[in-house]
């Protein structure tokens, strides 16, 4: 048993002739082995072809009918970009010898003794072909209904699933061998230096194919050639180099299992680039045995001699084929390469100080430090952030309900896999409307003014939830659109998911308010500038200025350099301030110099003043010394009043002590004559509780006759429950026994009704089958069977039925036995009781009886009360006589003058003190009129200072004009924005070039020309200048190999813009660490014929995999390029 094995064709109507170059080698060798079956590990096609002369079908159709006519062929779909969905249909009804079979999921084909490949079940297989192309996620999940976990996990279960169900198909065929075509990527393979894989594809593991078991693995995708490590198989690589750089020797596997295994080249050696400078050696083992291209850079003016390079190329070992080329550059264009390490403003500050010989101002790296936060706070400056869409809603889109009649839509992007989304619609259907709300912005992306321009409801709202996959953090935006009325109004409000659910950013981002909600915006997401040159392509794309300057200004912003430009501006305001400022300064210092020679006149009347107040101080210490003595008067007799008042104080108190006395007597008098009458009241009260006594012994008989009546019907109560219980018992105990029975009676009833609708199936299939082809009379050969079968089925259904009939029998009469009994059961009569009447006897309560005993007990302690308060009443009364006597003696000592004597020293001593407020008055104001002169005096020296002061603020903000001036330069157009630019334009073409070799080859690369020479002679000379050239290695023309951008074709040069704003993108999020990881191309590749838009895809899958990227929104009428991208979001059926 042999096979051929080969895999990756990428038939390339522009690539013909070296893809037949390899088919044809190919078909040579199967001629030469007549093999027993060929196998195409997918990638058939390297992009959609249609079927004409130019595309060179009809010659493919040719070669592989030329194949099938040595031997059977199986291929299988490769990657959905390159075989879109129906593309090799037409492999199955080429007419050929052999057939040719597509391996298709969940397909498993044998090939049998006679050379044919059929599904499956044949008589004599002889090898089993198991084809697993390329599967999307959306096949290995299509009969999952629970994703709400993680997809990733579900996906790898699911594709260990299928894997173990091909493992089982291989157990049912263990006795013979089997080939396993596999199109995909195995974990731990290489890749080529020149080869990326597209995102979203399931990568398995090598113990994941082992388990099938097969004898061979045929797989696909990769294209450097390798053995799988542990099992028998390989990639088989691609049949021909599709890059420069795919260094390994192309080659199709002979495979004999249980024997050897053969390695045939393609005619096609090994491709190897290399990038060279003057000086730079190329050796015997650098070329020997490739096909080479030598690229070499030189100064501009530099001459070379390609051809004779070449030739030596050949001497060397080279293979034809090889090219020897040259790139020009100038010292200039790169001045400061380093300014693309400095991570700071302020150090691209210092790099472009240095290459300009500029001295820094000292205070530079502060005001610089200021203007970075005030650009962070615009939008402009930004901490690493990617930004990933997670989900749209739309209410009342005026675009959606013109397309699809639908008021509400919303798509979730978080279901959708990594990599490239196909939008699709009609015309008109809502595409541009769902691109144009994919923003967290206030205001719409491409051309509207307002939201209220694309929406119509009152209550409309377009909201899009974010995801910062540096940080994790989630974020909500929602604009609430008026829509209805011309002068509605919208509403903005952005919200941050917490662990408690969403919250609001801050107060001014939800508060409705625009200003708030799009500073908050822009300090996250960056400024509407950026988000639309970054992550929205429209048809069209970008323009292209038509100057040095226009250009350099373009490629600034698209390098996220505005800021620059911004703070250079922002500078500039200030230093403007800071001139205004030192203006107004100028003026105020005149100012202060007027009165300045005030000073003398002033100091004579401050010595004046002074010894005026002194004299007036002389008098006051006079008064001071005579209200001393008046004071101390009026404190002897002050104190003697306070004597006086203690005795009037003591008279006070002893008539009170007497009016008291007087009280407490009368008191306790009152209190003997209650107790006497309490003594009367003791008779009565120990009759009433006699009375009560034998009451409540009556009242205990006729309570105890009671209970023994109310025991009595207790007990007869209990008997007859006693009584129930049982009889329920007996009746549940006979229900269960007619449950038992009737549920015996249905189950024999089902089994009867099964057996004789068997009996009728049966016997209506042997009318059937027993009767011959009324045309042919032909009998089938194994009716006699079929009938042996059902004629002994019929005798035991028979059989069963009788013996079913004797146990229904059996069953109603123990169903009929069990229901007599259960009616037979009926439950006792009740019992009668006896009643009985209380009689009516009223006793005391126990509040009364113990007020009863209360009075009795009081009534026997009344004489000893009464004896006690007399004895108090004597005591008081002796009391009262001797306080009357100290009353008499207090009056005596009372002087009634005091008073009077008081008065008229207090009014001596306010007299004197009248006096000396007086005179201290006139000091004050003496010294008040000294201070006031003092103030001048120090005003004028504070003047003095102050004008100092000024001087020195004027020279302080003069350094600080010069520090502003300097930055605004240096933040400028010609400053660091123009050696960024400078500095970065090598990397922004490395870039470009590596996206546009990804899709198209190594046709077209791009050179940035930042000087030109001009002048002739000895005025040659190098000037500014930013000039973009692309070369064009496979232009035969010399005078065409190298043009301007503004000189390519239209298409052309669509695609080479595409390259050029994707590569400043992808270097402008590494400068920036922002990134944005959802775009959109709104058909962008609309300038392009239809043979171009798959390469412009590959491009755009080049610049998704190369930024990192989560999500590419993809609109394109283009049927082909839609069936290339098979993960696809439909507007008619959100």
């Amino acid at each position: 048993m042999k096979i051929i094995s080969t895999a990756d064709l990428h038939y390339d109507r522009d690539r013909q002739a070296e893809f037949f170059a390899s088919a044809n080698a190919l078909l040579d060798a199967a001629k030469f082995h007549t093999p027993d079956l060929i196998t195409i590990a997918g990638d058939i096609f390297d992009r959609a072809t249609n079927n004409t002369r130019s595309s060179g079908f009809p010659e493919l159709i040719e070669w592989f009918r030329d194949l099938a006519s040595i031997a059977p062929v199986a291929v299988i779909y490769g990657t959905p970009t390159h075989d879109i969905p129906g593309s090799l249909d037409f492999l199955e009804r080429i007419e050929a010898r052999h057939d040719i079979v597509i391996c298709r999921p969940n397909q498993t084909f044998v090939l049998d003794d006679d050379n044919v490949v059929t599904p499956f079940e044949a008589e004599n297989p002889r090898l089993l072909i198991l084809g697993i192309p390329e599967v999307s996620k959306g096949w290995l999940l299509a009969n999952k209904d629970d994703l709400s976990g993680d997809t990733t996990e579900a996906v790898k279960g699911a594709m260990r699933s299928y894997l173990l169900g091909l493992a089982a198909i291989r157990q049912e065929f263990s006795s013979i061998p089997c080939v396993v075509l596999y199109h995909g990527a195995i974990r731990g393979a290489r890749l080529s230096d020149t080869q990326t894989l597209p995102p979203g594809g399931i990568e398995v593991g090598i113990d994941d194919l082992a388990q099938i078991g097969a004898d061979y693995y045929s797989c696909g995708h990769i294209h450097m050639r390798q053995d799988l490590p542990g099992l028998p198989g390989r990639y088989e690589g691609s049949i021909y180099p599709k890059t420069w750089g795919e260094l390994e020797q192309k080659a199709f596997s002979v495979v004999e299992f249980g024997g050897d295994q053969e390695a045939v080249n393609y005619p096609h050696p090994p491709r190897k680039k290399m990038s060279v400078k003057i000086g730079d050696e190329i050796s015997e083992e650098d070329v020997a045995g490739y096909q080479v291209w030598v690229e070499k850079t030189v100064p501009a003016g530099t001459p070379v001699d390609t051809g004779t390079a070449l030739e030596y190329l050949y001497k060397l070992g080279a293979l034809s084929g090889s090219r020897y080329t040259t790139r020009t550059t100038h010292d200039e264009t790169t001045r400061a390469k380093e300014i693309t390490e400095a991570t700071s403003t302020y150090g691209k500050v210092r790099v472009w100080a240095e290459n300009t010989g500029v001295a820094i101002p000292a205070d530079t790296e502060e005001k610089i430090h200021a203007l970075d936060a005030e650009s962070e706070r615009k939008g402009l400056l930004h901490q690493p952030r990617r930004w990933r869409l997670d989900r749209l809603e739309l209410r009342g889109a005026i675009g959606l309900w013109k397309g699809q009649k639908k008021e509400e839509v919303v798509i979730d992007f978080e279901n959708l896999d990594p990599g490239t989304i196909a939008l699709l619609g009609d015309n008109g259907a809502g595409k541009s409307t769902i691109v144009k709300n994919c923003n967290p912005y206030p205001e719409p992306i491409g051309g509207e003014r307002k939201y209220q321009d694309l929406f119509y409801l009152r209550d409309s709202y377009s909201a899009t939830y974010w995801t910062d996959m540096v940080s994790g953090l989630k974020y909500k935006a929602i604009k609430q659109i008026d829509g209805k009325n011309s002068s509605g109004k919208a509403e903005f409000f952005l919200y941050r998911l917490n662990g408690d659910g969403w919250e609001p950013y801050d107060e001014e981002a939800t508060s409705g308010r625009k200003a708030g909600y799009e500073a908050a915006v822009m300090e996250l997401f960056g400024t509407p500038e950026i988000f639309t040159r970054s992550a929205y392509i429209a048809q069209g794309g970008a323009d292209m200025p038509n100057t040095p300057k226009g250009r350099k200004e373009f490629f600034n912003e698209l390098l996220g350099n505005e800021y620059l430009e911004v703070m250079s501006q922002s500078a500039k305001s200030r230093a403007d301030g800071i001139e205004r400022e030192i203006d107004s300064t100028t003026g105020r210092i005149e100012g202060l110099r007027y009165g300045l020679d005030q000073d003398g006149v002033l100091l004579t009347t401050k010595t004046a003043k002074t010894i005026e107040m002194e004299e007036e101080k002389a008098t006051l210490r006079g008064l001071e010394e005579s209200g001393k003595l008046a004071k101390e008067q009026l404190e002897t007799l002050k104190k003697e009043q306070q004597e006086n008042e203690s005795i009037r104080h003591q008279i006070r108190t002893l008539e009170g002590t007497i009016s008291d006395t007087r009280n407490q007597i009368a008191g306790l008098e009152k209190q003997i004559v209650s107790f006497k009458e309490t003594l009367q009241g003791i008779p009565a009260a120990e009759k009433a509780l006699a009375d009560d006594e034998e009451r409540r012994a009556e009242l205990e008989r006729a309570q105890s006759d009671k209970a023994a009546l109310e025991a009595r019907n207790l007990e007869a109560r209990e008997r007859h429950a006693q009584a129930l219980e049982a009889v329920r018992l007996k009746r549940a105990e006979a229900r269960e026994a007619y449950d038992e029975a009737d549920a015996r009676v249905k189950s024999i009833d089902l089994d009867i009704k099964a057996l004789e609708s068997e009996k009728s199936a049966l016997e209506q299939k042997k009318t059937v089958i027993d009767t011959p082809c009324p045309k042919c009379g032909y009998l089938a050969p194994n009716v006699a069977a079929q009938l042996l079968y059902i004629d002994e089925r019929l005798e035991e259904i028979v059989g069963d039925l009788s013996h079913a009939h004797e146990e229904m029998s059996m069953a109603l009469t123990e169903k009929a036995a069990t229901s007599e009994e259960l009616e037979a059961i009926i439950d006792p009569e009740p019992p009668e009781y006896e009643t009985y009447i209380m009689p009516e006897i009223e006793a005391l309560s126990p509040e009364q009886r113990h007020a009863l005993q209360n009075k009795i007990e009081a009534g026997r302690n009344a004489t000893a009360q009464i004896d006690a308060k007399e004895e108090q009443i004597r005591q008081l009364k002796e009391k009262l006589n001797t306080t009357r006597g100290d009353l008499e003696a207090a009056k005596a000592q009372e002087d009634v003058f005091i008073d009077g004597k008081v008065k008229e020293a207090e009014k001596e001593y306010e007299a004197l003190r009248e006096s000396y407020s007086s005179c201290s008055g006139s000091i004050k104001a003496l010294e008040a009129e000294i201070t006031g002169l003092e103030k001048q005096l120090a005003d004028i020296e504070k003047r003095r200072e102050e004008i100092k002061r000024l001087e020195d603020e004027i020279g302080t903000k003069r350094t600080d004009l010069d520090t502003w001036r300097f930055i605004q330069k240096a933040l400028g157009r010609d400053g660091v924005q123009a050696l960024e630019l400078d500095a970065l334009a090598p990397s922004i073409a490395e870039v470009a070039n590596r996206l546009l070799q990804r899709a198209y080859g190594p046709r077209f690369e791009i050179e940035f020309r930042t000087t030109r020479d001009a002048g002739t002679g000895k005025n040659r000379h190098q000037v500014e200048d930013f000039e973009i050239y692309v070369h064009d290695h496979e232009e035969a023309e010399p005078s065409l190999q190298v043009q301007t951008l503004g000189t390519m074709s239209g298409g052309e040069r669509v695609w080479i813009m595409k390259a050029l704003c994707d590569a400043f993108g992808i270097v402008r999020e590494k400068n920036t660490g922002l990134q944005y990881m959802t775009t959109f191309q709104d058909e962008a590749d609309g300038a392009l014929s239809p043979e171009k838009k798959h390469l412009y895809l590959q491009m755009v899958e080049a610049a998704h995999a190369e930024s990192g990227r989560h999500h590419t929104v993809y609109i394109t009428h283009d049927s082909g390029i839609q069936d290339a991208i098979p993960q696809q979001i439909k507007v008619s059926e959100l």
